[in-house]
């Protein structure tokens, strides 16, 4: 399974209400659902190359003392 599906597949965190992160999303495209998710996904798809750039910056000094886990 990879990183993506185990994130996806596990529970959020107590202290978010996701019903209402739904409502957000869904509003802040004009009540579009269908557009709030292809936001999301174009979104969640950049923020990935940025962990994936960020991680390529790291120097090797520190990538050797090992980076702290994915939360």
């Amino acid at each position: 399974m990879s990183n993506a599906a185990v994130r996806a597949s596990s529970p959020p965190p107590a202290d978010i209400d996701v019903g209402a992160s739904i409502d957000t999303a869904a509003q802040a495209c004009g009540g579009d659902v269908r557009a709030a998710v292809w936001e999301l996904l174009i979104r969640n798809a950049w923020l990935e190359g940025e962990v994936e750039r960020l991680n390529g910056a790291v120097s090797y000094g520190y990538a050797r003392r090992g980076l702290p886990a994915h939360r």
